[in-house]
């Protein structure tokens, strides 16, 4: 689940969400996409989620005999083998009464078939090299026929020929609905280049906006002016007009506004939108045309009528001795600097903006010999997400886990499914563990070759032995022991300054019991320090999954609680000094990217940067964000909106921030570097804090885990002054009265610079 082409486990995805999402270009609600015969065409991407269906009106093909309804389709391999292996989807052409003219579907295993009049036809695509599909669904209006033609790299077949309408008495086409029905896990299924006839795209007039000086990361340093550039597409929006447009904080407030003139005229308008330096934070521009209407247009998944934007704090971090000191890491790549998917640097400037430095490398023994033992040949040069991190002074995380199924012992009841490709690389133990130790000792020798020569500052290579193995292991407790050992004996021979993480679980919950289950039986000997991920499934009832927008807060879910056995476990079955580094952790919108609003994104954002400063206040030494950006087939874990989702998904190349984004940059800033001191006691009902000491001084973490505002008193330091540095990193002095400072801790986490440490009350860890 890490690196930029990661799915989620279909356990994640809340099967109460009836949903797809069918995204065409930018266009300006309320205005619905249309398609219509001409020359053109319309990307609509990706059906989504269990259940549910979206429309797409067609117009003016009442007097055409033969009507060609195109799009283009791709779907994703489910994890489960067996009929349901990929995604299903059902397409309906619907007249203006909502008659269906013509209904086919795709199921499991390359199945294709068609509903005609009589029943039910299916068919089964040849074999083909493209995973897009071109489908073509050819309707004879005078004859009352329709034909399916598939089109698979350069294989074209017509899978049903003059089939009979699927109701008789449908009239002309109206519409085409994508429907995804509830069966097979909740994977992805890609929709693209709807056409109809010769393919036109009647297109709405579009309004747009970014930052002019970054049009890709619409983030501006501290300090810099704002200008935004605004540019109109117009086709029935030709009068002159204004456009009314306000600027609201993450908060909702709104801090400017005003109104631009436009001119009358059809085609393309732009105009610059000088803002001025703003304090630093998450920002959002909204507007419309006075007279007509138009407002800014969607782009991948930011909201409606939204177009975000931010500027970055002034504080610097501290630096580091070494790379891998840093407390903060990141998942996900993207091409925002070239502006070309999958060209040139995927870390920046996203990465930097961010404040992560942790990034993760995935070498394992299925990838680099998936055939046969001696396939793996170490290159002497490093390239690709390698070679960026290196020139970025990064550090990386590399995860080992994966054996190749001609390596693994597979029990008799699983071996047919190993022959067939359908095991899970994680399933099982290796049968030959001098086999597994050759390969991991010449690969760990390679990587202590390229940290030596690339990567100087960095004090030791990190290897994540498996992960999220709670999903995937099926072997014993005692084996999977047994595959540390040898993992941990190899890697250290190859590589003498290696540190073996372990085990990854991926919910929290999980790796309490996985460690209890172990470390008992000797895993601790094999580890140099604990590697978890900290989503927490267990959000209420299991049985009723979360409703769309109700994110649970950390604090209500065990995070604390886990962490703290975590470290405890760690003290006393690892060495003295061991890391936990928490690889992956995340939040989502429960629900479709339709229903995101402002509250849900600040609640997101509080939520976020809590969770991390609890893991690193209660003992974690790194935590990780997931992810960088949006992508279509769960909707919000982005730290960025991404503007041109879903092409591409993963690997965005133009983006925005949320308001997390920008209040996780803030927190890297003040806590990188830093040592944790621990959790206070004695704080009001409902209020959390966290003492970390940043070069010396201390600072400290509070908020308030509910809605609402509690008065925190700290005590100063003597011969310090405090400063509170607000939730977007904006730092302001705050009096001091009798040796004491107080603040008003609300949701949003606050830094407090110049308390007393001597004078707080630490929880003992």
């Amino acid at each position: 689940m890490n690196r930029s082409y990661w799915k989620r486990s279909a356990e994640l995805v809340s099967a109460l969400i009836a949903a797809i999402t069918v995204v065409i270009g930018c266009h300006a609600a309320p205005v619905a996409p249309t398609v219509g015969p001409g020359d053109g065409h319309v990307k609509a991407l990706s059906v989504a989620f269990p259940y549910g269906a979206q429309s797409v009106p067609i117009l003016a093909v009442a007097n055409y005999d033969l009507i060609t309804v195109q799009f283009s389709a791709m779907f994703t391999t489910s994890a489960q083998p067996g009929p349901n292996a990929s995604q299903k989807l059902i397409v309906y052409v619907n007249d203006a009464s909502g008659k269906i003219v013509a209904q086919i579907w795709h199921d499991g295993n390359g199945q294709w078939g068609v509903r005609p009049g009589s029943g039910y036809s299916q068919s089964t695509l040849p074999n083909a090299t493209n995973p897009w599909t071109k489908v073509e669904v050819i309707l004879d209006q005078k004859a009352k026929k329709y034909s399916l033609k598939l089109t698979n790299g350069q294989t074209a077949v017509v899978l049903f020929d003059s089939v009979d309408y699927t109701d008789a008495a449908a009239g002309p086409p109206a519409s085409i609905v994508f429907q995804r029905n509830g069966q097979g896990d909740p994977g992805l299924c890609y929709i693209d280049d709807i056409s109809v006839g010769k393919g036109a795209v009647k297109m709405p007039d579009r309004l747009n906006a970014w930052v002019e000086t970054a049009p890709r990361l619409n983030i501006v340093p501290s300090g810099k002016n704002v200008v935004l550039r605004v540019e109109a597409d117009r086709a029935t929006c030709a009068s002159a007009d204004q456009l009314d447009w306000s600027v609201a904080d993450y908060l909702g407030h709104v801090v400017k506004t005003g109104a631009l003139p436009v001119p009358s005229g059809t085609g393309k308008w732009a105009t610059l939108l000088s803002l001025g330096a703003l304090p630093a934070g998450y920002y959002a521009l909204s507007g419309n045309f006075r007279t007509q209407g138009l407002d800014f247009s969607r782009c991948g998944s930011e909201p409606e009528n939204v177009i975000a934007f931010g500027v970055l704090p002034a504080l610097a971090a501290l630096p580091l001795a070494h790379t891998d000191d840093s407390r903060f890491g990141a998942q996900g790549t993207n091409f925002i600097k070239s502006g070309k998917w999958m060209a040139g640097d995927p870390y920046d400037p996203l990465y930097p903006a961010l404040g992560a430095r942790w990034v993760n490398s995935s070498e394992s023994w299925d990838q680099l010999e998936p055939d046969h033992a001696g396939q793996y040949m170490p290159k002497p040069t490093i390239g690709g997400e390698f070679a960026y991190a290196a020139n970025h002074g990064m550090t990386y995380l590399t995860t080992t886990h994966g054996i190749p199924a001609w390596a693994m012992a597979v029990p008799p009841t699983d071996r047919t499914a190993a022959l067939g490709g359908k095991i899970d690389s994680q399933a099982y133990p290796p049968q030959n563990a001098a086999q597994f130790e050759d390969f991991t000792t010449r690969f760990a020798h390679h990587m202590d070759q390229v940290r030596r020569a690339y990567f100087p500052t960095m004090a030791h290579n990190w290897y994540q032995i498996s992960w999220e193995p709670d999903w995937h292991w099926k072997g014993t407790p005692r084996q999977y022991v047994d595959m540390a050992s040898h993992a941990y004996t190899a890697l250290h021979r190859g590589d003498p300054a290696a540190r073996i993480m372990g085990p990854g679980t991926g919910v929290f919950d999980k790796t309490v019991e996985w460690l209890h289950t172990m470390l008992p039986l000797g895993l601790g000997k094999s580890l140099d320090g604990i590697a978890t991920h900290a989503y927490y499934l267990g959000e209420g009832d299991p049985n009723h999954p979360p409703l769309p927008g109700q994110i649970f807060a950390p604090e209500d879910q065990k995070v604390i609680q886990d962490m703290r056995e975590v470290k405890s476990l760690a003290r006393r079955y690892l060495k003295p000094g061991a890391r936990i580094i928490q690889s992956e952790w995340g939040l989502d919108y429960k629900g479709s990217y339709a229903i995101v609003n402002p509250a849900i994104l600040r609640q997101l954002a509080a939520y976020m940067v809590r969770g991390h400063i609890i893991l690193l206040g209660e003992g974690a030494d790194t935590t990780y964000f997931f992810y960088t950006s949006d992508y279509a087939g769960e909707s919000g874990f982005g730290l960025t909106f991404n503007l041109t989702m879903p092409d591409p998904n993963f690997g965005a190349i133009r983006v925005a921030p949320k308001p997390e984004f920008m209040a996780c940059a803030a927190m890297t800033r003040v806590l990188e570097g830093t040592k944790t001191i621990g959790p206070l006691t004695g704080l009001p009902a409902d209020c959390y804090g966290y003492a970390f000491d940043r070069a010396g001084k201390t600072v400290v973490a509070v908020w308030k885990a509910h809605p609402g505002a509690s008065k925190i008193s700290l005590p100063l330091a003597k011969g310090t002054s405090a400063q509170l540095i607000d939730f977007m990193g904006n730092p302001a002095a705050i009096e001091s009265k009798g040796g004491r400072v107080t603040v008003a801790a609300t949701e949003y986490p606050g830094y407090i610079e110049g308390v007393d440490a001597s004078k707080l009350t630490i929880k003992v860890r």
